[in-house]
Order: structure tokens, then sequence, then C-alpha cells
């Protein structure tokens, strides 16, 4: 099977809406779990296959709306009020901003893992106090808030960036999902794995 074909018809359903696991089947039998990360990790390794894409500016790509823009909170909003807002609006994750709207950090529904009942009050705090908990009890690739870009490029990368940049950022980091960021490292846009592979199945 070809690439954009493995793309198209396994990480995508009738209807276009992404498949983020995909089971491998052998006699009844559950073999194997190929994964949106399985498939940009392969990708990364074969870079030659994607072609001149490899090379263009994720603006020329179309991978994100800009007018879509970024919900965020403020890195003092308290957890559960931020979470809240995730599940109102229907949203995996929202970027946090300091006050002057500067980005310095993720929140996503994968924070909450790990979370029992002894430690539901750390949904009080300010998410960046919940989220420097968080990494204190070592829950894998908890977010850590970042004050200045260089310490940001796990999460972000700037305007006019190549896909090849992007690809890099988001497999050596182990992310699901990159900030666009603008020269006053303000969010402009989000670009998940599945933005990515949904390009490349139409590509």
């Amino acid at each position: 099977t070809d690439l954009k074909t493995l793309v198209s018809q396994l990480l995508f359903d009738k209807n276009g809406r992404p498949v983020h696991r995909v089971a491998i089947m052998e006699q009844a039998q559950v073999v194997g779990i190929i994964t949106q990360s399985d498939v940009l990790n392969y990708l990364d390794q074969h870079k030659s296959e994607i072609g001149p894409t490899i090379d263009a500016k994720i603006e020329d790509l179309g991978l994100y709306d800009p007018k879509k823009g970024v919900v965020t909170v403020t890195s003092d909003t308290v957890a559960m009020d931020a979470f809240q807002k995730m599940f109102k609006d229907g949203l995996s994750c929202v970027g946090i901003v300091d006050n002057e709207g500067v980005m310095v950090g993720n929140l996503s529904v994968s924070d909450l893992r790990g979370l029992n009942a002894d430690r539901f009050s750390n949904l009080t705090y300010g998410v960046s106090k919940f989220l420097k908990i968080a990494k204190a009890l070592s829950r894998p690739y908890a977010t850590v808030l970042n004050s200045r870009l260089n310490n940001l490029r796990a999460l972000a990368m700037k305007q006019g960036g190549t896909f090849k940049e992007l690809l890099d950022l988001v497999v050596k980091n182990r992310v699901h999902r990159a900030y666009v960021i603008d020269d006053k490292c303000k969010p402009v846009a989000i670009i998940t794995l599945s933005d990515i592979l949904k390009h490349l199945s139409e590509a």
C-alpha cells in the first residue's frame, strides 16, 4: 500500500473525519495498532517520499486558517475553569498566554491523566501551578510553561516555517499539535496531526 492510500483509507473515515488509531487484524485477532504518530514517524524516516511538499511553507500548503485564531486562557486562569471552557467549546486543548497575549504553554485534556480523587483539588489552582504539579508527579509528556520562544520549541513554530520543520517538531517532541506564532510570539493558529495527514492524503 502506498503512503497516500494508507493515510486516506485507514486514517480517515468515509466522511473524511480523522481516525486516530487503526487495529491490524489477523485471523480475527488484533495483532497491532497503527496510530497517527506511527505514520508521522514513518514519514520522518522517509522524507524523500513526500516530494516537494517537504520544503514548502506551511502557509502555502494551507495547513491552517489564520481567520480561525486560537482559543486561549491566561496562565492564572483556574484549571477547572479552563477545562470547562474546553468542554463547552468542544476543544481538546487551549493555548496559554501571558497578560500581553504572548504564548507561554498549552493545556490539553491529556493533562487530566492520572488525576484521582486525592488530587482533584489541584483543579482549583491556576493552570500554571496545575501543570507544574503535573510535571512533579512525573506524568508522561506533561506540559511545562515557558517564558521564551527558545524554550517553547516543543509546542510552537513561527509563521513562514516549512513542512519539514513542522514534521520535525511534532515527531521529535511527541506532541499532537503545533502552535503557529507570529513575530511577537502570539498564537495565530494550531496545526494538528490530523491536519498534516489530511493534507498528505489529498496532495
